[in-house]
């Protein structure tokens, strides 16, 4: 029978092909390279396509190890994390396509964002394979400062809109941007505290 410990590694190797996916993100992001992009989509495929396989593993799993239930919603989390990485790819897409310009800041703001998401992917990645209450609490301080970051660039984005510093067409794209790292992060923590117990 299948151990807990060969779901942990399959959800650890999903968090780590989510990770990836969104470095590509944002290399796409930095340089406009739309074939990064598909190399994204391949691997959220993988992703998702890894994703459905161990939740059916686990849902078999439950019925004679009820305590795994918590990973049932890990792994959906994990496929939510998929759906908001597959929206910023689409954002940074449309940016790309319509050869749409952000502001410097709003450039520099994106890159430490995801930044920030990737050192909280990878720490949530470890988590599966390392179950430390030190990952826990960093996993969750860091999406309370990664929450009131998208908040604060939020704000000062409408302020550069108002004084014209950036274009009214990139300000869809750039709060969709914010509002899915946001959503990445968000889920991120969920994973630590089901894993908390």
């Amino acid at each position: 029978m299948e151990t807990l410990n060969e779901i942990s590694k399959s959800l650890h190797s999903i968090a780590i092909k989510a990770n990836d996916c969104l470095l590509l993100v944002e290399t796409a992001f930095i340089h406009n390279s739309p074939g990064l992009l598909k190399d994204c989509r391949g691997k959220l495929d993988s992703m998702k396509k890894a994703e459905t396989e161990v939740t059916a593993r686990i849902t078999g799993l439950i019925r004679e190890n009820p305590d795994l239930r918590p990973y049932l919603e890990v792994s959906q989390l994990l496929y939510k994390i998929g759906d908001h990485i597959e929206k910023l790819l689409e954002t940074v897409n449309k940016k790309i396509k319509e050869d749409i310009l952000f502001s410097d800041r709003g450039i520099k703001e994106i890159n430490l964002l995801i930044k920030k998401l990737s050192e909280i992917m990878k720490t949530t990645a470890d988590l599966f394979v390392i179950k430390n209450p030190v990952l826990i609490r960093y996993i969750k301080e860091s999406e309370a400062d990664l929450a009131n970051k998208t908040i604060e660039y939020s704000t000062m984005h409408e302020e550069r809109l108002i004084e014209g510093l950036c274009l009214p067409v990139a300000s869809p794209l750039y709060l969709t941007m914010l509002n899915s790292i946001h959503n990445i992060g968000r889920d991120a923590k969920d994973i630590a505290d089901k894993i908390a117990g």
